[in-house]
């Protein structure tokens, strides 16, 4: 039998209280226990005790306990525990007590690469322009800017919002000739990649091609994932599989479904910083349904978002140098940027968009609208989650109801909302903002009104 282990969470201020928001920023951690699932899931509530249930380690072996946190992964905040084999009354283990592998009900398949490409961050500025009363023709811009002059004006010594990238993104199938074009609904995912869902008891199989000039790799959080720190060289494809066990899956309290992450492990901070990064959700049997596995909606809800917020700095890329050279012109050996410079590189977005430049995030009055809200980055990215005139709730030991949710770092939470008012909402002052859009579902054709 699997042992139920209590971990205990020391990382709290002297005082034994909670961090309050904006304050005491660098005790938030996010912690991460590779190729081991949790009760409900991997990622614990930032600052506080949670219980994970080793529950399907097939055999004994080494594994990572880590902060998710940039700067304290790099610094050495990464640990090893060990899982033997089960014994019972200090016997030796037998084949008897090895773990029972059950076939899986269904198999996803999906086919995704890693490539590179260009990316804008904001590619329209009127949004911002006119938050901040100024344009750029204003005689008086540069003596009272925007705060997004520092971020997203391209200067001599600003790349600006383009940058080169890599990205994960989806194709028909294994020539990998075809990307699939992204519908309406998953448009919102900007820099990420397409959400991977799958119900619990199905197997998922990734074949997976570097299309990009550097090795990288594919493996998720909360599931048990093959070949997961595999650094894949440029031109190979790899197949792998992720098993989706019933501790993988929503508990008693969560909701229907639950949302992980996937991204590349060959260098988790750089590639993480080069834009590897996508959604993994996972399911109660029977809420997908219609189409091929990959193709599958919720049954339960209407529409499905997914926002990453974090902090994208590109100074920690693998494509410094390769931006300075073509956005600045110089040669990057013979470039020395100082603290403006590397401020100019932070990207505050969200999915990678900033001010207002994210788009798809439309609904109707009424619909039932489930969130995932995904949060990594460094100690920077503690988020204060705004939805301006709207509520949710969200699931924990009971039902919460809040307008604000916060993220940690490595810290991934499902929020269910019904949309009630039907506005444009932009949000507060700061570059993490987008635009979310309601709209009266109401038509006018045979049918009346829809619902």
């Amino acid at each position: 039998m699997p042992q139920r282990v209590r971990w205990k969470s020391n990382l709290r201020p002297p005082s034994g209280k909670k961090v309050p928001a904006g304050g005491q920023k660098t005790v938030a951690s996010g912690t991460h226990f590779c190729a081991t699932v949790g009760l409900t899931r991997d990622p614990y509530e930032p600052l506080e005790p949670f219980v994970l249930s080793i529950a399907d380690v097939s055999q004994e072996s080494l594994y990572e306990v880590s902060c998710r946190v940039t700067d304290h992964y790099s610094a050495g905040m990464r640990q090893q525990y060990r899982v033997d084999p089960c014994t019972r009354h200090g016997e030796k283990n037998t084949h008897n007590h090895q773990h029972k592998h059950t076939q899986p009900t269904k198999i996803v398949q999906y086919f995704i690469s890693a490539e590179e490409i260009e990316w804008d961050y904001s590619p329209e500025r009127d949004w911002e322009m006119e938050n901040h009363h100024t344009t750029s023709e204003d005689s008086n811009w540069y003596m009272s800017p925007s705060p997004g002059n520092i971020f997203v004006e391209k200067g001599p010594n600003k790349i600006g919002s383009r940058y080169k990238k890599v990205v994960y993104r989806e194709y028909t199938d294994e020539s990998f000739k075809v990307q699939k074009k992204r519908q309406f609904d998953q448009q919102h995912l900007g820099i990420m990649g397409p959400i991977i869902k799958a119900e619990v008891g199905e197997q998922i199989v990734i074949t997976f091609k570097n299309k990009a000039s550097r090795p990288y790799s594919i493996t998720a959080h909360g599931i048990k994932a093959s070949g997961a720190h595999i650094p894949v060289q440029p031109g190979y494809i790899i197949e792998l599989t992720w098993d989706v066990p019933q501790s993988s899956g929503p508990g008693v309290s969560d909701p229907n479904c639950i949302s992980y992450a996937y991204y590349s492990s060959v260098n988790f901070i750089k590639d993480l910083y080069s834009g590897l990064f996508g959604t993994l959700v996972i399911c109660r049997r029977g809420t997908l349904q219609g189409g091929d596995g990959p193709d599958r909606q919720r049954s339960d809800v209407e529409k499905e978002f997914a926002l990453l917020f974090m902090v994208h700095d590109e100074n920690q890329s693998w494509y410094l140098d390769d931006n300075i050279g073509t956005y600045l012109g110089v040669d990057p050996g013979n470039f020395t940027g100082d603290n403006e410079f590397e401020e100019s590189n932070m990207m505050h977005g969200i999915n990678g968009k900033l001010y207002g430049n994210l788009h798809g995030l439309v609904m109707m009055r009424g619909q039932k609208v489930d969130w995932y809200l995904l949060g990594m980055g460094n100690e920077v990215d503690m988020h204060t989650v705004h939805f301006h005139a709207e509520t949710f709730t969200y699931k924990m030991d009971r039902v919460h109801r809040a307008d604000v949710f916060d993220l940690f770092p490595g810290t991934f939470q499902t929020v269910e909302m019904v949309a009630v008012f039907t506005s444009a909402a932009g949000g507060t002052e700061g570059s993490v903002k987008t635009l979310l859009l309601l709209m009266e579902l109401c038509l006018m054709a045979v049918g009346g009104l829809h619902q």
